[in-house]
């Protein structure tokens, strides 16, 4: 499957279309990015979607073995992963990104 990223003045971010996500999965980025600096993880919301910085720990068996990953929703964790194989540490989440024809889409 081949990535859509996008480079800018501030780096290079992966591209994935809010179709990609469920409802549930929009609902747990929505509690991170509300959680701010007590949240594990940095995401920001903006009206179309959202940023969400792809962990550097994802490279760590240790940090995966001990659960750090638990409650990421699977559609997330496997869009870091996308994110982290095609080099970009940012995840741009857009309502207007053409969805990936190989990853599943949800209507909400």
């Amino acid at each position: 499957m081949s990535v859509i990223y996008s480079k800018t003045q501030t780096g290079v971010f992966l591209e994935v279309s809010t179709a990609h996500l469920k409802k549930q999965d929009a609902q747990w980025l929505d509690l991170q990015a509300i959680a701010g600096e007590f949240s594990n993880w940095t995401v920001a919301k903006y009206p179309e979607g959202y940023f969400v910085v792809v962990p550097a720990e994802l490279n760590d068996q240790a940090e995966i073995n001990s659960g750090t990953f638990e409650h990421v929703p699977i559609r997330v964790l496997q869009h870091w992963l996308m994110a982290d194989k095609a080099g970009c540490r940012i995840i741009r989440y857009d309502r207007d990104v053409e969805p990936y024809p190989d990853l599943d889409r949800y209507e909400w």
